[in-house]
């Protein structure tokens, strides 16, 4: 995480995690930057939240095909091992 978060005002209708989520956090990491919420099933209007900026949460193109390929051997082991089985 970033070093300088960002700060979110909570408006009518928001609750914690729909606020995580927006921001690509989750649930724990928003409320770590935030300590002194002790529920964070009570949020209130106005509340200032402090956002934590990711680093690299930005996949680029050549780290989305290399996951891609990845599941795709995946696929492929499974599958393997499955035909195996099947011929046994």
């Amino acid at each position: 995480m970033s070093e300088k978060p960002i700060t979110h005002i909570v408006k009518k209708g928001e609750t914690f995690s729909d606020i995580a989520e927006r921001h690509n956090l989750t649930i724990k990491e928003l409320q770590k930057a935030n300590e002194k919420i002790q529920n964070v099933n009570i949020v209130r209007i106005g509340m200032r939240l402090q956002i934590p900026k990711k680093i690299n949460t930005i996949k680029t193109q050549q780290e989305i095909k290399r996951l891609k390929d990845d599941m795709v051997n995946n696929g492929e082991v499974w599958e393997n091992r499955i035909m195996d089985n099947l011929e046994k």
